[in-house]
């Protein structure tokens, strides 16, 4: 497994990764990025990856995550989200200012998103009004425009998927990013930073989801992230999905999300590599057994370290929407 996060976050979760697969006999190796492995990437039979890894390497074996190039555009994942039968927000394409003009008469709104690709964590969404237009620039073929979801309700819900296995479902409520303009633009929206809760997905969201995370994995991808906003009427609309580098630090403190994670890479293994899906011998689970003890002093360590990372990022984070918004649209 490649490891990109920080130890605190990530350690416990390979480590009970490692002891559910040990149980079957399989050993994980966890390599931590911009590090080598102990043996030649061929000799392994998957590189499972939480962080970028160069595309190069899927011609040497089976990867499964975020590569640092060759990923596709925001247009081309919606487009799969619709064809495995999710409801997806309006979006468009625009060749050029007078067609972004066009977009606002056709939606009917006041102010428009530009959400670019080959991006992540909100850099580079903005949210703008038609008097701020002609100062975007975007990329025309990958760079994408929507209106918003609900002008009124700003939370957002995740729901986080290996292939057809559900991880966890969970929610943020922040305010809507009108509230928070200046001069008819704001640059950076940081989506699901508010106060957070887990959430429980109906089955008609999980349905299709399942089709797409089965779609994301023969492509390639791992650990994703779906977003999605409620509109007005009280449905659920995707806003864009993360296929890769989804952060860990809050949702690997549930048991639930590890145990999910665990059985989706064994799953995986199981329908690509052959592995058993019976139980080793009595001599080769205490073998693993005994490793998986001999870390249990540095895991708690881990744990300690997580914890406390938590508690100082939700207070980071949720610090902007603490009160009541002070920047309000004009």
């Amino acid at each position: 497994m490649s490891d990109g996060h920080a130890r605190r976050d990530s350690e416990p979760l390979i480590a009970h990764i490692a002891t559910h697969l040990g149980r079957y006999g399989i050993e994980v190796e966890r390599v931590r990025v911009r590090k080598q492995p102990r043996l030649p990437y061929e000799e392994y039979a998957a590189l499972i990856a939480n962080g970028e890894f160069p595309f190069e390497l899927r011609s040497r074996l089976d990867c499964f995550g975020k590569t640092c190039t060759n990923m596709p555009s925001r247009p081309e994942t919606l487009e799969w989200l619709s064809a495995a039968g999710m409801s997806v927000m309006r979006w468009s394409l625009a060749r050029d200012h007078l067609e972004l003009e066009q977009l606002f008469d056709l939606w009917q709104t006041d102010l428009i998103l530009i959400k670019r690709s080959d991006t992540w964590g909100g850099t580079s969404v903005a949210l703008f009004s038609r008097e701020r237009a002609a100062e975007i620039d975007w990329d025309p073929a990958r760079d994408l425009f929507c209106p918003e979801v609900n002008p009124n309700d700003g939370d957002i819900y995740k729901l986080e998927m290996f292939g057809r296995n559900v991880l966890l479902g969970w929610m943020s409520r922040v305010p809507p990013a009108r509230t928070l303009m200046d001069g008819g633009r704001l640059d950076g929206i940081f989506g699901a930073y508010g106060r957070r809760e887990l959430f429980d997905w109906p089955e008609s969201v999980l349905l299709p989801a399942r089709k797409f995370g089965d779609f994301t994995r023969d492509q390639g991808f791992g650990h994703i992230s779906i977003d999605l906003m409620r509109n007005p009427q009280g449905d659920f609309e995707v806003i864009e999905v993360n296929l890769g580098n989804v952060a860990v630090w809050w949702t690997t403190q549930f048991r639930s999300f590890r145990r999910h994670y665990a059985r989706a890479i064994h799953q995986l293994l199981i329908e690509r590599h052959g592995a058993s899906s019976n139980l080793a011998s009595v001599s080769t689970r205490l073998r693993f057994w005994l490793a998986g003890l001999i870390q249990q002093p540095k895991l708690l360590m881990r744990e300690v370290q997580g914890a406390w990372s938590r508690r100082r990022n939700t207070r980071d984070l949720e610090a902007p929407y603490a009160g009541p918004a002070t920047k309000k649209h004009r």
